[in-house]
């Protein structure tokens, strides 16, 4: 949520100066953003809260677009971790004013045939 310069991840103020926001939203109202994790972690990092606030951005600039949050874990992390990490930056998106009514959250569990490094977060809209 937007407190005057202030951002609010997981219920911690964060300023606002202090992440990466982009001067301008996405070109496109039909890209997309990755928000990247370290292994076995669910908590955005100041470039994650860049990338949301990237996608929060282009998001107001498409007032009709619909959000799609996919989490992706490595195989060898546990399923819930996808999860835990789609639900987390849609609530990023949500507390900086993104209606919960745009937003839909998956889950893109991954085999043990998947390639690795899939601990990130697609943001879609269309």
């Amino acid at each position: 949520m937007r407190i005057g310069g202030l951002l609010a991840v997981a219920g911690v103020p964060m300023l606002l100066s202090s992440c990466a926001l982009p001067a301008e939203p996405v070109k496109s109202c039909k890209d997309g953003v990755f928000v990247r994790f370290s292994p076995g972690r669910t908590q955005l990092d100041l470039d994650a809260v860049g990338q949301v606030l990237l996608a929060v951005a282009t998001l107001e600039a498409c007032p009709s677009a619909r959000a799609t949050v996919i989490g992706h874990a490595d195989p060898d992390e546990q399923t819930r971790l996808s999860a835990v990490r789609a639900s987390n930056v849609a609530s990023v998106l949500a507390k900086n004013g993104i209606d919960r009514g745009r937003i839909q959250i998956r889950n893109a569990a991954q085999k043990t045939s998947a390639k690795p490094d899939n601990r990130f977060v697609s943001v879609e809209w269309r």
